[in-house]
């Protein structure tokens, strides 16, 4: 029974913690397009989308190398 309650008092937690920070970094976002909106959206793809998208492709590459010195081999 502690362990179902404390499950619930972590989801919350969670919650709690989540919420704020989708409405600060929105917010954020709103408040850069409103101040400079054109240089913002033609900058958007390679400034955001595409660093995200390369770190996260290191991301995984090193996961693999690294799986793959180890044994792990992913299909």
């Amino acid at each position: 029974m502690i362990n179902n309650s404390f499950d619930m008092a972590l989801n919350y937690l969670g919650q709690l913690i989540v919420a704020p920070y989708f409405f600060y970094s929105g917010y954020g976002i709103m408040e850069r397009y409103k101040s400079n909106s054109v240089t913002y959206l033609n900058g958007f793809t390679v400034n955001r989308i595409f660093k995200t998208w390369y770190h996260f492709a290191l991301a995984v590459l090193l996961f693999l190398i690294i799986q793959s010195f180890l044994g792990n081999y992913f299909t």
